[in-house]
């Protein structure tokens, strides 16, 4: 699924654009981000494994599509 530019991209964007950060604190920041996007990935994906048939047909999914996205891995985009 191709998503538009989170939230904490824009957000990293500002910051490195205003006000540069200090190597530590951009690495920081950037595992904090890549932490998030996982986070954020597990719960969509447990979500969508408990849709039921009808919510799936109004998304346009079938049960094995979203069964197969569902039990990708975390870190998978």
């Amino acid at each position: 699924m191709v998503r538009p530019l989170s939230q904490h991209a824009r957000n990293i964007h500002f910051l490195e654009t205003r006000h540069p950060l200090p190597p530590l604190s951009q690495i920081a920041l950037t595992v904090a981000v890549v932490l998030a996007k996982w986070q954020d990935r597990a719960r969509t994906r447990r979500a969508l494994s408990r849709l039921t048939a009808h919510e799936l047909k109004d998304i346009g999914l079938t049960r094995e599509q979203a069964w197969t996205e569902a039990k990708r891995e975390f870190w998978r985009a």
